[in-house]
Order: C-alpha cells, then structure tokens, then sequence
C-alpha cells in the first residue's frame, strides 16, 4: 500500500514542481523538493520514534497537525493561483 502511494506521490509532485518553476530553475526546484523528500524519510522515522518514546499517540497527533498545516498552506497558494490579478 505505502509502495502504491508512493509510486502515485511522487510523479504528482514532480510535476507540480517543474510545471510550478521557471524553466531557468526547475532544476534546482526540483532538486530541492528531492532533498526535502530525502530529508523527511530520515526525520520522520526519528522524530515519529522520539514522539512514540513520550506516548503511544503522540505520533498520531503529530502527524495530523503536520497534515493540517500542509492543508492550510495548500488552500493559500490555490487561493493565490485562482485570485484575480
């Protein structure tokens, strides 16, 4: 399941970046957005382990508020995007 999740991210949002950047810096957008990637597979893990280590649902609850900022950031740019001017 994560593997088919992943195998659907990852094209998604390369797109998303390159068709998001000029083309003078898609590929430093694009490898960024790889380090970013990278970076979060090695603090995830971490970071989830630490959490788990105070409480048993402290992950959980983490990973909803992370998911709840992603969302609000997510609605400001498609507002930015769909505003006129």
């Amino acid at each position: 399941l994560i593997a088919l999740a992943n195998g659907a991210l990852t094209p998604t949002i390369t797109s998303l970046l390159s068709k998001n950047s000029s083309e003078k810096e898609q590929g430093r957008i694009l490898g960024l957005g790889q380090s970013v990637s990278s970076l979060g597979r090695v603090v995830g893990p971490f970071l989830g382990g630490w959490l788990y280590g105070l409480h048993y649902q402290y992950p959980y609850i983490g990973s909803g508020f992370l998911m709840i900022v992603c969302l609000l950031l997510a609605v400001r740019l498609v507002r930015g995007r769909l505003s006129p001017g």
